[in-house]
């Protein structure tokens, strides 16, 4: 009999063993599959937060790539803006019958001045890239192209001072010509017109001196040339509320001399069809110019 208990007593035993064998194993099943099910939604989280940080990364660099492109697009025309407005500026002052010496000592100002004016009349869409690339001379189409040319140039050596400044060497070299040809044409233009006013002038003046000796009204016949209104418009002088002069007076010389920087800056932008100008227009400035202040 006690041999039955003790064989029934292993039995149980044996039946327990193998219980919390199998109980232990379900529950190392369960949290195995506890740990693989919070790995998946880790894995998933972290997916998630790393397409999160893509998206942001993709739209970051959509707007730099916009902010760039923006600042690229606004330095070349710019650039080209300058080139175009230092190459006419160029032709102008080259254009001038003044002697060496004046021009040389009142270079700086001129050049500024004729500066301001393009910019001016680029920033108020009196000119544009079109006058240059469409323009009916062909002299101004090249120019056109050698600055499209030299404004990549000089956006490939931003920030690199040495070699902007030898790309703009190269430049003033490669225009030279090209300035020289319309500052000719410009030359012949201002010479006749001089050499008409002073005929036009000793014409004037044997017609008053007989009028005069006949005791005959003098009147005038004709409008002023666009000069010859440049001309009397710098010889007034500026006054003040009381009607007082404000400046001194100027001398001839440099009335003559303010007055031919003027008109041949007119005459450069006309000769380069970027002012156009028909005869009523022209009479009209001259006009405008005679009753400055």
């Amino acid at each position: 009999m006690f041999k039955n208990l003790v064989a029934i007593g292993d039995t149980v035993a044996g039946q327990r063993k193998r219980q919390l064998g199998a109980n232990l194993s379900e529950a190392k099943e369960a949290l195995r599959e506890k740990v693989l099910s919070e790995q998946a939604a880790m894995e998933i989280h972290n997916e998630s937060q790393k397409s999160k940080l893509t998206a942001n990364a993709v739209q970051h660099n959509k707007r730099d790539f916009k902010k760039n492109l923006q600042e690229n697009l606004r330095f070349n025309y710019e650039t080209m803006q300058n080139l175009l407005i230092e190459s006419v500026s160029s032709m102008f002052f080259e254009s001038i019958l003044l002697d060496d010496e004046f021009k040389a000592k009142f270079k700086d100002g001129i050049m500024e001045n004729s500066r301001e004016l393009l910019e001016s009349m680029f920033d108020e869409n009196l000119i544009n890239m079109d006058s240059f690339k469409k323009n009916p001379s062909n002299l101004m189409k090249d120019l056109y192209d050698i600055c499209e040319g030299y404004t990549l140039e000089l956006a490939e050596s931003k920030g690199n001072e040495d070699a902007t400044y030898l790309v703009e060497i190269d430049f003033l070299n490669e225009t030279a010509g090209t300035n020289d040809a319309v500052a000719s044409n410009v030359k012949d233009k201002v010479s006749d017109v001089i050499k008409k006013e002073k005929e036009i002038s000793e014409q004037n003046k044997e017609e008053i001196e007989g009028h005069l000796s006949e005791n005959h009204v003098v009147r005038r016949k004709a409008e002023p040339s666009l000069f010859r209104s440049i001309v009397v418009g710098n010889s007034r002088r500026p006054v003040n509320e009381s009607g007082n002069p404000v400046e001194e007076i100027k001398d001839m010389d440099m009335i003559f001399a303010e007055s031919m920087i003027q008109y041949t800056l007119l005459e450069t932008l006309n000769t380069v069809n970027l002012l156009g100008l028909n005869s009523r227009q022209t009479q009209a400035l001259a006009f405008e110019f005679s009753y400055i202040k």
